[in-house]
Parts: structure tokens; C-alpha cells; sequence
């Protein structure tokens, strides 16, 4: 039986990437209005994957007596599922499912103690991606996609004052627009290009 899939679960370089590096000079607004949006939480609370949900199964990969993969059933049904991907001991993917579909996703992306992506899904496909790439236990990136799971605008809190100062848009064509809040009052003032894909 397979259990999980090992894949990339973050498409993009914007763990490491200093984006502001990757900026060419500003270009004209035809707007400078910040998209309107639910309000963003900014704490990734962790669901809960043990006996406390269901009945447990374990699976043991490496041989070494410890359960590597575990599965919680509720009535029946498959409710969620953590794996120990890298073998260390602790679990790096949570995985969530509600009518025998993914509905949510919590990745350690680096070798911490604590969740550092959660993506939710509808109709089986990513629909919000929700980061810490400062390592701070704070979102700071909201990736949304599409109904066909492609990725549509994202929004940044790039100096961590729990407000969005960044607000990306990517065309179908390629083209990726920027809109920066530069003077913190919560509005968009300058529009950027990145010279970079955007990625």
C-alpha cells in the first residue's frame, strides 16, 4: 500500500531568495489600490493527528521500531495521516482529508519543531498556501490559486508587523505586477516588476 507521495511541495524559491534583490526599476501604476481580501491570520495553528481523532495504525519504514507513518481512522474512514519523511523522529507532513479528499496540508519545510507551511484544498487542488519563511512560528506569505491550482496573487508581510505589504499578481501570459506598501499605511504606493519570473 502507498502511504504518501515525496514530492515538491514548494514550487517556488522564496524560502532563500532576497526578493527585493530581484526588483527592476519601478514601472507606471494604472492602480494603486490593495486587493480587497479576508483578514489574514497570521499564527499557522496546528490540527491535531492522534488517538484523540480516531483509531491509530502505524507504519514503520526504516525497520528501527518506531512508527514512521501514522493513519487515523474515524468511523471508518481515513482523517489524517503524519509522515516522517526525513526518518529523524518527528513528523515533517500532516495530512487532513474529509470525504476521502486532501483538505489541508501542514509541511515542516526545514528541520524545525514546528509547521512552517499550510496549504488548504478545494475539490481536491491546492487553493491557499500559507508560509513562514522567516522561521518566526508567524505566516508571512499567503500564496491563492485558481480553481484549476494555479498560482493566481500572493500577499507578504515582509518586515513582520503583521500587516500585508506586498501584494502580487501573475497574468496568465507570465507577467507578474507588484504592488508595495513602502510607507507602512497599509496602502500600496509604489508598483514593481520582478526581473526575476517572479518566483
Amino acid at each position: 500500500m502507498r502511504f504518501f507521495h515525496a514530492r515538491a511541495i514548494l514550487p517556488w524559491a522564496l524560502l532563500s531568495v532576497p526578493l527585493a534583490a530581484c526588483f527592476e526599476p519601478e514601472v507606471p501604476a494604472s492602480t494603486l489600490t490593495a486587493p480587497a481580501g479576508p483578514t489574514r491570520h497570521f499564527r499557522i495553528e496546528h490540527e491535531r493527528c492522534d488517538d484523540s481523532v480516531g483509531e491509530v495504525r502505524g507504519v514503520d519504514l526504516d525497520g528501527d521500531g518506531t512508527a514512521d507513518v501514522q493513519e487515523v481512522a474515524k468511523d471508518g474512514a481515513l482523517a489524517c495521516r503524519s509522515s516522517d519523511l526525513n526518518l529523524d523522529g518527528r513528523p515533517d507532513v500532516f495530512e487532513f482529508f474529509e470525504g476521502g479528499m486532501l483538505r489541508r496540508r501542514e509541511t515542516n519545510l526545514v528541520d524545525a519543531a514546528f509547521i512552517t507551511v499550510a496549504e488548504t484544498f478545494e475539490s481536491g487542488r491546492v487553493a491557499l498556501a500559507e508560509y513562514d519563511t522567516s522561521g518566526k512560528r508567524r505566516i508571512d506569505t499567503w500564496d491563492h490559486f485558481t480553481a484549476a491550482g494555479k498560482l493566481d496573487a500572493r500577499e507578504r508581510d515582509t518586515d513582520g508587523d503583521g500587516k500585508v505589504d506586498e501584494w502580487w499578481s501573475f497574468s496568465p501570459d507570465g507577467e507578474v505586477t507588484v504592488r508595495v506598501d513602502v510607507n507602512a499605511d497599509g496602502e500600496p504606493d509604489e508598483v514593481r516588476r520582478p526581473g526575476m519570473g517572479g518566483r
